[in-house]
């Protein structure tokens, strides 16, 4: 990183870009006098007081007790563990207030569009991850997907293996299509192994596989509109949908694939297909 990347990833930590500039020069010197620091750091003098000041009741830097007094750097370590810590706890905070407010919301009420299908376009890997996370929560019996090498990594490092972990380990139904891939082997490794303990996980292969759909419980499904070899800056769309039409016919291609579709062999470096 360059030093205008180093003063921006400070400030994921909570560092003005002043005080993050002033931390880098005492870690790179350290430990320096205010005046070496000022002529180091480039800062103005009154801003720069004021500045180290702030840093040291935040116990970043600390202060000699000779004259002229130096000022130490904290390692960041030490600073940087203390600012994830604060955070744990204030999202341990919130999950705690958040089932309290649970008890106190008013629950949601009839819809007011009389049960008329509903859908939604979803923008964005984060939105589209974040929804379908969402999906595999509200899934009661079974959950259906095809999906591809590329995209089964990118949704398990979003969080999803953790949801789709804890709905195969209640004793419901998995499919899952995908095109075999080397890069994805040791993912569908550890799903074929879940199988000794939970037969309802069943997993097949096809090539070409290029389709990206999940369908929860028979009741709703998103299916990605935009091909998976996009141009960069091209945003990732899906649409979801609980229309029993819609969803009827999605699950209706589902089951025409799978029936084509082979188990997957794993080898040590590849998945394959395999008749046996």
């Amino acid at each position: 990183m360059d030093e205008t990347e180093l003063v921006a990833g400070l400030g994921r930590f909570g560092f003005p870009e002043r005080e993050a500039r002033l931390y880098l020069t005492l870690l790179r010197s350290g430990g320096s006098t205010a005046r070496e620091l000022i002529r180091d750091a480039r800062v103005d003098r009154v801003l720069a007081y004021r500045s180290l000041e702030i840093l040291r009741a935040r116990g970043v830097v600390q202060t000699t007790a000779e004259r002229p007094r130096r000022f130490l750097p904290v390692p960041p370590t030490a600073v940087l563990e203390r600012h994830l810590h604060a955070r744990r706890l204030g999202i341990e905070s919130d999950h705690v207030f958040a089932k309290r407010l649970l008890k106190l919301l008013p629950t949601v009420g009839a819809s007011p569009s009389g049960g008329t299908p509903r859908f939604q376009m979803v923008t964005g890997p984060s939105s589209v991850y974040r929804h379908l996370r969402e999906m595999v929560q509200r899934s009661e019996h079974s959950l259906w997907t095809m999906i591809t090498p590329k995209a089964l990594r990118e949704s398990w490092r979003a969080g999803l293996a953790d949801d789709v972990a804890r709905f195969i380990r209640s004793g419901h139904e998995f499919r899952m299509i995908i095109e075999p891939d080397p890069g994805a082997a040791g993912l569908v490794r550890r799903l074929i192994e879940q199988r000794k303990r939970y037969p309802l996980i069943r997993i097949r292969g096809i090539r070409p596989q290029r389709s990206r759909l999940a369908i929860s419980d028979g009741r709703e499904v998103m299916m990605f509109l935009v091909p998976e070899a996009r141009a960069p800056g091209i945003e990732e769309v899906a649409v979801w949908t609980d229309t029993p039409e819609f969803v009827s016919t999605q699950s209706a291609y589902f089951e025409s694939i799978w029936h084509h579709a082979l188990p997957i062999r794993l080898s040590r470096s590849a998945a394959r297909l395999s008749r046996g």
